[in-house]
């Protein structure tokens, strides 16, 4: 330090007279060295009466300069770009002139970022800049920094540039991408151009032309390869050849032929990405197996392989012939495959190759990602990421947040993964993980509480894993809601505190009641988050931030409005205002992005909320049955392949039919399949499957009630028919069984009607199954 100090006082000497702030660049900067000399340039403005500007050269009046980049000052103190890591940077200055220098070709600005964040420039969200007040004049600080952020790769899939796209709000889009820049992350949601971020580190610069995960049957497709060569793909239990779901077929990765059309496949797509962008490849390229897949292959060859070393085992065996062939032609390509599913634990002995990348997948059907790994309901997931670093294999990790796809947060929650995040970055470091991919989708309709506050700590964490978390909290509450933010402080540490002391695994899939979030709790929060909207201006961004929390709580009050609405009305408020206020929020927040196709999202919006305040009337046959739920049009159907139609010979008007499927080859008897058409089940992943084929088809086509018997709802859970086309979702009726007993066993009811000549002789109209309504009737306990 003091070495280095010393020569930057000789270096610069001459040049301490008085004068503005200078910013010198190199001879020949990068394109993204050239961005850091315009975003430093822009912030120093903003932050300085002083005036600033780029220059070749600083001059002798010149009382402040910053080198920028591979300029002789920076070779001086340290020899040049050629000394630094792609993503390091390094910041040194004696109080009057500073040399921010780094690698090619993103350290440079890295530094820049890093330079601003410690005048007090905070990057909060896609909308939200924090600058410090204004002064005078800048002083320059005495550093001497070094470093690269702790993990090589850091990506969080958020959903807001494939929502941004699908509504074309092009200027939000913009902002989020030069956000995603400014906090560090390196990795792209998808490989389409308005989906990629501005840059993409080496360990996620995946190829555009392949999906970046589950894609074998892009390797090997099934429509070339399985008429003539059946023994490429995977074999079942009975001994029989297979490929697609819903048993989720993979390929046979014993036979040798498939490891050579899979590496020559390969090969193509490398020499045509170089082709088609020679000055910056792809450099990681994903080979993984296909999901909803129990297994990969039992063939006599494979299970050999497999009974010793375990299903991941057999995956590498397979993945280290294609990467050994791939390192004699390009030996900086790298190779990245799954540890999922069947594959999670690792195996006995088999070891991958150097250029093998192992994405380990925390199994979200059995995590708490509300608590951290430490946690006791989470020792097991902690334990086999253990396993996954004794391997020595280069790690990249995939974890789950609470998701906001609809199937998963409905109804919305008021909850935080919050304090989860830094002791998980803490031990993924720990062990070895070298990039984090974070499933995180933001819901717009119904956005997670805080999930903003959550993604900008991430970005912190993963730069710098020991951050002050606290702090980063307070400044993000100060800047994100402005005058309101001592009352969004005092909800989140109401939902931090009650998410901390849930006594019962809340698994990101499996989110039952909160213990915490009672009637009482419910309003209290709608009380703390009227007054915090009182505190800001409406139609500033921290007004349409407030505004936003406000959402999810309340869904959720309506959605338990037989438990909360007695207590609310006696506080004032009305279900009839309460449901106008929600809607007015959600469509609020839509609009606020001006996208000019938002018709779509509206319309998904209202038929969300037309199932939240929909009363279903009971069936006469059910109606004194104690604990019966019911279902069907108006609450969500399943997003698929079915669609509701009007139906006036239904009870209610409406009934649930399979898109485009009035072809008589969809009707009698599946050709493709040669599954009956008239069978309808239910499907709980891991938990329960059943299904009943109705063979007696009434010849009045009216509805008529069938019932499936005993099902065991689960976190997901789905009623189905005519080959899956109709869909209906019933999750909403699962319940986490934290009394010891369960609550989650029914008798699944369903009404439907059969017309068209297929089903009734000499019927002249098309060809149809409709379903009406569902009902859930419990069984009796034992």
């Amino acid at each position: 330090m003091r070495l280095k100090c010393t020569a930057l006082v000789l270096l610069f000497g001459a040049l301490c007279l008085f004068g503005d702030i200078c910013i010198v660049q190199g001879e020949t900067p990068t394109e993204f060295e050239r961005l850091a000399a315009r975003e430093l340039l822009d912030f120093l403005a903003r932050l300085t009466a002083e005036k600033c500007s780029i220059v070749s050269s600083p001059s002798s009046e010149q009382d402040k300069a910053i080198f920028l980049g591979d300029t002789p000052e920076a070779r001086m103190l340290d020899g040049g770009r050629h000394e630094y890591g792609k993503e390091e940077w390094s910041i040194r200055g004696d109080g009057k002139r500073l040399v921010i220098a780094g690698g090619c070709p993103i350290g440079v600005l890295y530094g820049v970022y890093a330079f601003l964040e410690r005048l007090g420039v905070r990057f909060l969200a896609w909308d939200t800049v924090k600058l410090p007040n204004r002064r005078d004049t800048l002083d320059l600080p005495v550093i001497d920094e070094r470093r690269s952020p702790d993990f090589a790769g850091r990506h969080i899939f958020d959903m807001y540039p494939i929502f941004f796209d699908r509504i074309q709000a092009q200027e939000p889009l913009q902002k989020w991408k030069m956000h995603r820049l400014r906090n560090r992350f390196n990795g792209s949601h998808t490989g389409q151009k308005a989906h990629r971020d501005l840059y993409e580190g080496d360990l996620f610069h995946l190829s555009p032309a392949l999906p970046p995960y589950h894609n074998f049957y892009n390797y090997l497709p099934p429509e070339k390869y399985f008429a003539s060569h059946p023994e490429y793909f995977s074999m079942d239990k009975e001994g029989r050849r297979f490929h697609g779901t819903p048993q989720g077929g993979n390929i046979c990765l014993s036979n040798p032929d498939v490891a050579k059309i899979v590496t020559e496949t390969l090969l193509d797509f490398i020499r045509s990405d170089r082709k088609k962008t020679p000055d910056n490849p792809p450099v990681m390229y994903d080979i993984s197996q296909m999901d909803s897949s129990a297994f990969m292959c039992l063939c006599p060859s494979c299970r050999e392989i497999s009974d010793v070393e375990g299903e991941s085992g057999l995956l590498l065996s397979f993945m280290n012939k294609v990467a050994g062939r791939i390192k004699t032609e390009y030996p900086e390509i790298c190779l990245r495959t799954f540890a999922y599913s069947s594959t999670l634990v690792p195996p006995k002995s088999i070891r991958p190759l150097e250029n093998v990348y192992v994405q380990y997948c925390d199994p979200y059907m059995k995590s708490d990602c509300f608590r951290p790994l430490g946690h006791e309901f989470n020792k097991e997931q902690a334990e086999m990421l253990e396993s996954w670093r004794r391997t020595g294999a280069n790690l990249v990790l995939w974890d789950y947040w609470n998701m906001g796809f609809d199937s998963f947060f409905d109804p919305p929650r008021p909850e935080v993964v919050l304090d989860a995040l830094q002791s998980d970055f803490i031990r993924f470091h720990s062990a070895g993980v070298k990039a984090i991919f974070i499933e995180a989708e933001r819901s717009f309709v119904s956005p997670q509480n805080f999930i903003d506050l959550e993604y900008y700590l991430a970005s912190r964490l993963m730069v710098d894993r020991n951050a002050d978390v606290e702090k980063a909290v307070e400044e993000f509450l100060e800047g994100y809601y402005g005058a309101a933010n001592v009352e969004m402080a005092a909800f989140l540490a109401l939902l931090r505190k009650g998410t901390a002391a849930e006594p019962r695994r809340q698994v990101m899939m499996q989110v039952g009641n909160w213990s915490y979030l009672t009637p009482q709790t419910l309003l209290d929060i709608h009380r703390m988050l009227l007054a915090a909207q009182e505190k800001v201006l409406p139609g500033t961004n921290e007004f349409h931030h407030v505004r936003c929390e406000r959402i999810a709580p309340l869904w959720y009050t309506l959605y338990l409005r037989g438990r909360t609405m007695p207590l609310f009305k006696t506080a004032g408020f009305t279900e009839e205002a309460l449901f106008d206020e929600l809607h007015t929020l959600v469509i609020e927040q839509l609009e606020r992005f001006k996208g000019t196709k938002i018709k779509a999202q509206l319309d998904k919006f209202e038929q969300r909320f037309t199932a939240l305040k929909a009363s279903l009337p009971m069936p006469e046959q059910f109606a004194a049955t104690e604990g019966a739920k019911v279902f069907g049009w108006p609450q969500r159907v399943e997003e698929g392949l079915s669609m509701v139609i009007d139906a006036p010979d239904s009870a209610i008007g409406k009934a649930i039919v399979s898109k485009n499927m009035a072809d008589a080859k969809w009707h009698g008897k599946d050709t493709v399949r040669k599954l009956p058409v008239t069978s309808f089940g239910f499907w709980a992943p891991g938990v329960c499957s059943k299904s009943i084929h109705v063979k007696d088809i009434p010849s009045d086509g009216a509805f008529h009630w069938y019932c499936i018997p005993n099902v065991k709802l689960g976190p997901k859970s789905i009623f189905w028919g005519h080959l899956w086309r109709i869909k209906v979702n019933l999750a909403s009726a699962y319940r986490l069984e934290d009394d010891g007993v369960s609550r989650n066993d029914y008798d699944l009811h369903f009404s439907a009607r059969f017309i068209g000549p297929a089903y009734i002789p000499n019927d002249t109209r098309p060809n149809e199954i409709a379903v009406g309504r569902l009902v859930l009737t419990p069984c009796a306990r034992k």
